[in-house]
């Protein structure tokens, strides 16, 4: 037991007396008892300055206490019922000195403190004379580097000095006053991130203050599954974007920020549609067959990633969904973060939906403090990255008559009309035409904030419309609102957080991809002498195709409620439910006037779609957080109840009577019904996670979830996921400080677990035998039923395993933060198509295979602060991912199905071709392996010697560099990636039919003898045309198509609080933001970020201005 007797005897209770057999309890109760104890010569010894990172709200100041007192290892000492009687307190700690805790603790309480060795006694406050100064006033604001006033920074008198009010903090506009003992006291302000700042009043009475950003992320608040963390506890793979860098892109889909800045996930746009679908992958390709996008769970609610289009199925221009991701109904300014786990540690509590990774979007929550009005508006407009070189109307025509005399065929008005009937000097750039155009783009959006420490609230709304680069009238409109409350009882046990968001969505597109009508002939004209639409040949009328489109309406509510009650100090009860509707109504006319006569009378149709999606989630938890041994024990559990329902109706109508009623149904004579489905998917699940971090260095975490889904069968529906990872935080090692003081943060992690994936599933009931109507083909006059699937009840989930090992290091006081990965995923039990005999009616059935497949790669993240002034900063961040995707094995491969489409030892992306020799100078065709031992042209590259390559990126990353200079910031941000994909390559040889070719056409072959590497012109379908399929499918259409690209630049300028204030204004700001501005790539087609025959991805400028109020 500690000997008390320096203080006990002050108090006359007898010099050099130890304590002995009294206990503390009552040894406290004579100190806190007497009046007269002199602290003087204790409030001037030396204070210990532990690490101590502690948050509560609302929480009796004895919890406070013996948090503090465990984090610390300091003893305190007071007099229960004066605690008990203390008001209730918040802290929010972030690795603080032991005098800044006792300060924040005991800030506007009646109660004081000292230290003796390792006790903290604490006592009331001195009420003597003595104790009684002049008070001085102090105020003043607090800024940021970019002269922005920071709401809630705390100020307060340094430790160890005289104080009348411990702290304060400033107001929504910056301002603060603090009321102080004297003029010779130092204030110290504080806030999350950015450096703590000391400053000597020395007399004065008003001082402004300007922050720096801290240096260190590693505090900054990580989400992760059902929770927050930090970077420096966390012991999983995790990748966060914030706000402020969505913000600096002017995109309408929030995944398409993604792009380049996370390693290990690859986005990429299905098309240059604003607000396209993206493909992600985290990690590789898990899935032969199946799905392999991540799970997105926007506020603790499944988010679905499916677009509800009814068209694509039937022919309607819908590519890979281009218009219809409900991502898309995601506002990117109500979105605080967006977090991706990657790895089984982070993802494993999702069990059977985290095996390809998990997308967690977090929107911003109401902030404490006055009322305040942000709106930020801005406009421009984008046009194509890239186009392809063409030939014009001379070259396309010499070109042409050359085709036909190498086929010994005259050119008539029938076989050639561009030869015989089309003006031969008219000169179109189809290109030009149909998506050279200029789209515009106008964004707005408003957002109030204001609370209380009980009561907040924060209501946005914004509207947003993009146009197209098409030839034609077609836009999306965006209008969306979002309400947010967060509230608190006044003992801090009970709270509640709700938010409710609505997103309308008004869009009409065309009903064919204009990029592939670019290779109309350039002497075409789409309109007759008398201003009609000229269909005298099969070739698409681009200004007919005007009239037509596809009208969508789209709404998406989504809405959550989390009710949390502390029941004891450390345990607490937790009720979160969500609801997600995303509806679509589509309309896609085709007026008679847009239908061509060249096979009979036009007619004009229609065709009509709904569809709806919704999902209803609750999930009960219950937390636990407890002191146990040296450590911190945090536990886990809760359950999932989760029902997902959809409908879909699909009818087309025909035989109307006038173009004027397309959109009555009811006018036309004839309705088919195409599809009329409903279904409902279940899914349930317990889980629980048990974290264990011992004194802030070693720390283990441990996973499990078990998960029912009724996309299996009834004996196969339940699976147990789970995962464990370690940390070590080795640079809080003594040994470590002492031999290596320039690296100030150092963590080895390691996790290991087992996922699931139920995407390999085609649809809801795979299990079952299903039928549908026979819809468009009718017996007669008569519909019938027709199989459409045959059930298989033993099929399961696919398992993923996923090994992950990390280093993350920080030198220089964390300026410099760097972090290598290994992960190592392999995937079994397939879920696929499985080829069954054609004779059942039916070519595959749902089923497991086992096949395996590996996804490993490194991947590297690096952190700097460069410079760092009172004036200007200048910060970079990069990232490099270094894949490896391989079919480990294939039981029976050459015997099955899949035999053309997959290799043992080679990526899951494997492109096969024709062994390409090049073009034959004697004949201008191609050659190659081609030829079968019967001297026929193969048309199976599996027949011949072949080649192949890799999809997948051999490395992609990104480098973003930010700068700021007084109200000036600067942002640009690099995407490069080192790939192979397929060329542009017409479609036909040179020379036939009614299209148009590039310019690479002009180094033909045209004689014997002739080396080159493009085929010759050829107009039939002849010996020349089969081989130039087989040279489309050869290694020579593949190429390099690797780029760099100036994905994002921002550049803003926010005026001088001073200036701005005059106005009655807290901040103004002017920017103006690019995105793909430039980029450098050798890749022969429109654009290597989307190397398809399809939109390419649009080049965007807008400018605006930020206000608030």
């Amino acid at each position: 037991m500690r000997n008390y007797t320096p203080v006990l005897s002050q108090l006359g209770l007898g010099a050099g007396r130890p304590l002995g057999r009294w206990s503390k309890a009552t040894a406290v109760g004579l100190l806190l008892g007497a009046g007269q104890l002199h602290t003087a010569s204790y409030a001037q010894a030396a204070t210990p300055s532990q690490s101590i990172t502690l948050v509560e709200r609302n929480v009796p100041l004895s919890q406070a206490l013996k948090k503090i007192e465990q984090l610390s290892g300091y003893t305190f000492l007071y007099n229960t019922q004066m605690v008990q009687a203390a008001r209730p307190v918040t802290l929010n700690l972030q690795r603080a000195t032991l005098a800044e805790a006792l300060n924040q603790v005991f800030a506007g309480q009646a109660l004081t403190y000292t230290i003796e060795d390792k006790s903290i006694i604490v006592k009331a406050k001195p009420t003597s004379r003595a104790a009684v100064v002049a008070p001085i006033q102090i105020t003043g604001i607090v800024r940021d580097e970019s002269g922005v006033p920071i709401p809630g920074v705390t100020v307060r008198v340094k430790s160890g000095q005289a104080q009348l009010a411990p702290s304060t903090a400033t107001d929504a506009n910056g301002h603060y006053n603090l009321t102080v003992a004297g003029p010779d006291v130092v204030l110290i302000f504080s806030y999350v991130g950015y450096e703590p700042q000391e400053i000597a009043l020395n007399g004065q009475t008003s001082i402004e203050v300007q922050l720096r950003r801290g240096v260190s992320k590693l505090d900054d608040v990580v989400v992760v599954a059902y929770g927050t963390t930090t970077q420096r506890e966390n012991t999983g793979a995790v990748a966060t974007l914030d706000a402020k860098t969505i913000a600096q892109q002017p995109v309408s889909n929030p995944i398409e920020a993604l792009q380049g800045r996370l390693a290990g996930v690859l986005v990429t746009p299905s098309t240059g549609f604003g607000g396209s679908t993206v493909n992600v992958q985290i990690r590789g390709q898990n899935s032969l067959l199946g799905g392999n996008q991540p799970l997105y769970v926007v506020d603790g609610v499944p988010y679905a990633a499916t677009g509800l289009n009814s068209f694509a199925a039937f022919g309607a221009f819908a590519p890979q969904g281009s218009y219809d991701s409900p991502l898309n109904s995601i506002n990117p300014a109500d979105i605080a973060s967006i977090d991706v786990l990657k790895d089984a540690d982070a993802t494993a509590i999702y069990g059977s939906r985290g095996a390809n990774g998990v997308v967690l979007i977090t929107t911003k929550k109401a902030k404490t403090g006055q009322g305040k009005l942000d709106v930020s508006v801005y406009t421009g407009a984008g046009r194509a990255t890239r186009f392809i070189n063409q030939l014009n109307t001379e070259q396309y025509l010499a070109l042409r008559r050359e085709a036909f005399a190498n086929d010994g065929i005259t050119p008539t008005a029938s076989n050639a009309p561009d030869l015989v009937s089309f003006d031969q000097t008219r000169y179109t750039d189809w290109q030009k035409t149909l998506i050279g155009n200029t789209a515009s783009v106008t964004d707005a959006q408003a957002s109030y904030t204001a609370g209380t420490a009980l009561t907040r609230i924060a209501l946005t709304g914004g509207f947003r419309r993009q146009g197209s680069i098409y030839l034609g009238d077609y836009f999306s409109n965006r209008y969306n609102g979002r309400l947010a409350i967060n509230q608190a009882s006044a003992n801090g046990r009970l709270h509640l957080d709700a938010s409710m968001g609505y997103v309308h969505t008004d869009n009409k597109q065309a009903a064919q991809d204009y990029t592939t009508l670019i290779t109309l002939p350039p002497n075409y004209n789409p309109y007759n002498a008398d201003g009609t639409f000229n269909f005298s040949t099969s070739l698409t009328n681009p200004y007919a195709l005007a009239l037509r489109g596809i009208t969508n309406t789209s709404r998406n509510l989504l809405g959550d409620v989390a009710l949390s009650y502390t029941i004891l100090p450390g345990l607490a009860a937790k009720v979160s439910a969500g609801l997600n509707r995303l509806t679509m109504e589509q309309f896609s006319p085709t007026p008679a006037a847009a239908v061509s006569t060249l096979f009979g009378p036009a007619k004009a149709s229609a065709e009509f779609a709904n569809a709806a999606t919704t999902t209803y989630l609750a999930e009960p938890q219950l937390i636990y957080n407890h002191k146990v041994g040296p450590g911190e024990l945090q536990a886990l559990a809760g359950g999932t109840f989760q029902q997902t329902t959809s409908e879909q109706l699909y009818v087309a109508a025909t035989d109307y009577i006038s173009d004027a009623v397309l959109e009555n149904l009811t006018a036309a004579s004839t309705k088919t019904y195409y599809t009329d489905n409903a279904f409902t998917y279940r899914y349930q699940s317990v889980f629980g996670r048990l974290n264990y971090n011992l004194k802030g260095k070693y720390i283990l975490n441990g996973t499990f979830r078990r998960d029912g889904s009724s996309k299996f069968g009834p004996d196969n529906r339940w699976g147990n996921f789970g995962a464990g990872g370690v940390a070590w935080l080795f640079s809080e090692e003594g040994f470590i400080k002492n031999s290596l003081p320039a690296l100030s943060y150092g963590k080895l992690r390691a996790s290991y677990g087992i996922t699931g994936n139920d995407l390999g599933t085609s649809g809801y009931y795979d299990y079952l035998a299903t039928f549908e109507s026979t819809g468009r083909t009718a017996y007669g006059s008569l519909l019938g039923l027709r199989p459409t699937r045959l059930g298989n009840t033993n099929f399961r989930w696919e398992n993923v395993k996923k090994l992950d090992l990390a280093i993350e290091l920080g030198f220089l006081k964390d300026r410099i933060l760097f972090t290598a990965d290994y992960y190592r995923s392999i995937s079994d039990n397939q879920l696929v198509g499985f080829a069954i005999p054609s004779q059942t009616g039916f070519s595959s059935i749902t089923a497991n295979f086992p096949a395996v497949v590996l996804n490993r790669g490194f991947e590297f993240s690096l952190n700097t602060t460069n410079i760092q002034t009172g004036k200007f900063t200048w910060t970079s961040a990069a990232t490099l991912t270094v894949p490896h995707n391989e079919l480990l094995e294939f039981p029976n491969l050459a015997a099955s199905a899949y035999n053309g489409q997959f290799l043992l030892g080679e990526s899951t992306t494997l492109t096969r071709f024709y062994n390409y020799t090049g073009i034959d100078p004697a004949t201008g065709q191609a050659s190659g392996a081609y030829v079968s031992p019967t001297g026929l042209y193969t048309v199976n590259p599996a027949l011949s010697t072949q080649v192949r390559t890799n999809g997948y990126p051999k490395y992609f990353g990104g480098l973003q560099n930010s700068l700021s200079y007084k109200g000036f910031s600067l942002d640009f941000f690099l995407q490069f990636t080192r790939q192979t994909a397929r060329s542009y390559v017409p479609q036909g040889p040179p020379g036939q039919g009614l299209s148009n070719w590039t310019t690479d056409a002009l180094r033909r072959w045209q004689k014997p003898g002739d080396v080159t590497d493009i085929p010759k012109a050829t107009s039939s379908f002849g010996t020349a045309y089969s081989t130039y399929f087989n040279y489309t499918n050869s290694p020579t259409v593949f190429g390099d198509a690797s780029f760099i690209r100036l994905k994002t630049l921002s550049l803003s300028y926010s005026l001088p609080s001073a200036t701005v204030q005059g106005w009655h204004l807290q901040g103004l700001r002017f920017y103006v933001q690019g995105q793909n501005l430039f980029t450098i790539t050798g890749y022969n087609g429109f654009d290597p970020e989307v190397p398809l025959f399809a939109l390419p991805p649009q080049r965007v400028l807008t400018g605006g201005v930020q206000v608030s109020i």
